[in-house]
């Protein structure tokens, strides 16, 4: 599998730190940037959601380059312009791709970009397709309570396009889930549960949410992705018959600075060797590794080594070796 383009764009509005500082004068936001390492972070506008900014980014991309023929469609989001149909049918009339091609959604965000490339390789090796066009596109802003300092402060609206192609380059990947702890990031009404006209306000440190809203327990969180992305990236080195000094670079979901520098020490890996952009897109969910990816590649230029691991909600993870 090879990675042949990337690109990538925000939602319109941008807000620094700044800005939610004048309504919250008492938080830390030094110590937020430091630890969290965020920034800024970007909100769709009045007119997009997850599949206009899809389809525009898309447009950027294919632009570019228009020797490939694009025969399978991937969408992963966790915010979807309706319950059915499937996004990835309007993005494929609203792109005029061919009506040959597959066309999906994947329901997943932090670890839905590597996920989505595990799909990819799959259909590459089928020799069903030659090429696969991936958009992650998520607007997790729609899901929070305004009043959820915490997670506005985290996440960003964003998406990214990439185009995957055969190559002679075998990638091997790693996938682990774990629902037991489905509920650790959730919003859990709005499907099969209605959302409630008056719901209950709660709390839970500095996060203000409701059953209708986004609730993310950031301490199991914490907890999942420190116990076991250090395995998950031995695991990955392993099977691929690699060792640390092997990987230019480790390209992580951009969670949060501190997690990664967690997640780095117990992996036994210098932290000069993790990538990290999230002070300037925020969490992206599942944008930040191609967003990663093509802010990589601008900096080097250089073909490189990269071990990608995305995690989070689920809880899932997934992770494999590209050369980008």
């Amino acid at each position: 599998m090879q990675i042949i383009d990337i690109e990538y764009k925000h939602g319109s509005i941008e807000l620094t730190n700044s800005f939610f500082k004048h309504n919250h004068p008492s938080y830390n936001f030094k110590r937020f940037e430091k630890n969290v390492g965020i920034k800024k972070r970007f909100r769709f506008g009045e007119k997009e959601d997850s599949v206009y900014l899809g389809i525009e980014t898309a447009k950027i991309l294919l632009k570019r380059n228009t020797h490939i023929t694009v025969d399978f469609l991937i969408f992963v989001t966790q915010s979807p312009r309706y319950h059915l149909p499937t996004s990835a049918c309007i993005i494929q009339n609203e792109l005029k791709l061919n009506k040959n091609i597959g066309a999906i959604d994947v329901n997943l965000g932090c670890s839905g970009y590597t996920y989505a490339l595990s799909l990819a390789n799959g259909l590459l090796h089928s020799k069903n397709i030659k090429n696969c066009l991936i958009i992650s596109s998520d607007g997790y802003s729609k899901y929070i309570n305004d009043k959820d300092l915490v997670n506005n402060l985290i996440f960003s609206d964003a998406s990214a396009a990439t185009l995957v192609s055969s190559s002679n380059f075998d990638s091997k990947f790693i996938f682990g889930s774990d629902g037991s702890g489905y509920e650790h990031l959730i919003v859990k009404n709005g499907c099969t549960f209605e959302k409630e006209i008056n719901p209950q306000i709660k709390f839970q440190g500095q996060n203000i949410y409701t059953d209708n809203d986004l609730f993310m327990n950031g301490q199991e969180i914490f907890n999942f992705t420190s116990e076991e992305i250090p395995k998950l990236i031995k695991n990955t080195l392993k099977i691929n018959n690699l060792k640390p000094n092997d990987i230019d670079y480790f390209v992580l979901h951009q969670a949060n600075k501190i997690l990664l520098k967690n997640i780095a020490l117990k992996a036994g890996i210098d932290f000069d060797k993790f990538y990290l952009n999230l002070d300037k897109h925020g969490n992206t969910v599942s944008s930040t590794i191609p967003i990663a990816l093509k802010d990589l590649k601008d900096d080097t230029k250089n073909e490189s080594t990269l071990l990608l691991a995305g995690f989070g909600v689920g809880l899932s993870m997934c992770a494999t070796i590209i050369k980008f």
